[in-house]
């Protein structure tokens, strides 16, 4: 009848399509694998596993499309829609893992030194902070629960040099699911980094915008620019005078409604950057005479550039300086101290896969047009 007919059309139609797309796929797939290959120096199994099944969101797309395929058309339902869950489990899998392995080495946290000026052929190290046996010692307690529900690790976020002492701004983590902390505070050394202590009257809730931190000194006073945990809220300013760093009551708050600082009250602070930042980090350009910022942004996968000719704003655009196509998995830019002069950004960016860290530099160019 007419049914049957409609039935082994629609199965005739797709067939005949996907017969004919599928080789295209292919080779668009073979060609892409190529250039992939000519283009990167690095282990190329590792390069196509992370292209293919390291990025949850298309994994996500992937299982959808097969599953409404399985529901909306004639093809095997029960296979279809098997086989989209499976997609779905998998990418849910590579996004929980990207919040906890591309972090949990970092359960000790290390302090190093670099005497290195010339970045051109890489940064060397030239000391480290070291046990008895050798090993990188930890300098920020953390207290390895991974049960979820308590202190499982210290992550740092931004560090600076005030008043001849050095800080280390942190994290503690309580699950890595969810992205949740206990607080954050900082951690001071005044012997050069040989030992650490703990600021305790310097805490800021798991709810704090400045969670996460970049700092950068200008005009006597430290820049604080700050985000919630995590990688997904905007961006607020704060400042204070470099010799009240452990004085939490008078730094200022920068209020754009009332378009000035706001002491003591990190609720008065408003949106400084509204984008989804992720582990910032900011200086100043003498030579372009510019604010520079660099962070992550999950939306756009990748490392976003904004600049800025006075800190308050307003901030310009954004600006790509490395994606999640090139890069897979790629989080994280901390800029050297070395950019603050001349016309190159060296920033370091990390890779979850390899996991590890990478030296990068973008050329600046006329920065009028930012």
């Amino acid at each position: 009848g007419f049914q049957e007919a409609l039935e082994h059309y629609g199965v005739l139609t797709i067939g005949d399509g996907l017969c004919s797309q599928i080789p295209s796929l292919l080779i668009s797939l073979a060609t892409g694998i190529l250039v992939t290959k000519a283009s990167k120096e690095a282990d190329f199994s590792n390069i196509l596993v992370s292209q293919l099944f390291g990025i949850p969101k298309v994994l996500y797309i992937v299982g959808a499309t097969i599953a409404l395929l399985g529901i909306l058309t004639p093809l095997n339902t029960v296979l279809f829609v098997a086989m989209g869950l499976v997609f779905v489990v998998v990418g849910k899998q590579v996004e929980k893992n990207i919040g906890i392995e591309s972090i949990e080495e970092e359960v000790n946290t290390a302090e190093s030194e670099a005497e290195d000026n010339d970045l051109e052929d890489g940064l060397s190290f030239s000391n480290m902070a070291t046990d008895d046996k050798g090993y990188a010692r930890e300098i920020v307690y953390g207290g390895k629960d991974s049960s979820g529900n308590g202190d499982w690790t210290s992550i740092p976020t931004a560090a600076i040099r005030a008043n001849g002492i050095d800080y280390v701004h942190y994290f503690n983590m309580r699950n890595w699911t969810g992205w949740i902390t206990n607080y954050s505070g900082i951690y001071k050394s005044a012997d050069n980094g040989l030992t650490w202590a703990k600021c305790k009257d310097i805490t800021f809730s798991s709810y704090s915008f400045f969670g996460q931190v970049g700092y950068f000194k200008k005009d006597g006073y430290v820049y604080m620019i700050g985000t919630q945990t995590g990688r997904d809220s905007n961006a607020k300013l704060a400042r204070f005078h470099e010799t009240d760093i452990e004085n939490k009551t008078v730094y200022e708050y920068w209020n754009a409604s009332t378009n000035q600082w706001i002491k003591g009250n990190e609720n008065e602070a408003t949106v400084l950057i509204e984008d989804k930042v992720g582990e910032l980090s900011f200086i100043y350009n003498e030579t372009h005479k510019k604010w520079i910022i660099a962070y992550f942004n999950a939306d756009r996968y990748n490392i976003t550039m904004r600049t800025a000719e006075d800190i308050t704003g307003p901030w310009s655009e954004p600006y790509e300086l490395a994606n999640g196509r090139e890069y897979a998995q790629l989080y994280g830019s901390y800029i050297h101290p070395l950019s603050v002069t001349g016309d190159n950004l060296y920033f370091t960016m990390s890779m979850w896969m390899p996991y590890n860290v990478f030296l990068m530099k973008a050329e600046l160019a006329d920065m009028g047009e930012f």
